[in-house]
């Protein structure tokens, strides 16, 4: 696929590097890129909203609780599973998005990662998530 008009102009990428030299971002973004369905599928997408709000709303109280129930649960856990039973579930759910953006829980399967989803318990123990 040519992104090059009829005119001859510069391509896509093209743009995007003179974007880039031109410094037109600064104080906005380190640089500009392209990204397609190829690099990225609806489920990462998916999860990058999770994880952004998670992020935004970070609280270590809650981060910390569910980092604790780990200790209790073997090498994998199902989403649900940690913020069951919660008076605050949603808040819960929250920390297990931290948790995941922390690398301490990693979704078993690439892809949307849904309450039913199995998640890799990477590290748990006495150290605190930080």
């Amino acid at each position: 696929m040519n992104s090059r008009p009829e005119t001859g102009g510069p391509t896509l990428t093209e743009t995007v590097d003179l974007i880039n030299a031109q410094g037109s971002l600064d104080g906005f973004a380190h640089f500009a890129v392209i990204v397609t369905d190829h690099d990225f599928t609806r489920g990462d997408v998916h999860n990058a909203r999770f994880v952004r709000r998670a992020r935004r709303f970070r609280n270590e109280e809650h981060v910390q609780e569910v980092y604790k129930l780990l200790s209790g649960v073997g090498p994998r856990v199902m989403f649900h599973t940690l913020v069951k039973g919660s008076k605050y579930p949603g808040l819960l759910e929250l920390a297990v998005w931290n948790l995941i953006d922390d690398g301490v829980l990693v979704p078993e399967i690439a892809g949307h990662v849904l309450d039913r989803s199995w998640l890799r318990v990477i590290s748990k123990g006495s150290e605190a998530a930080q």
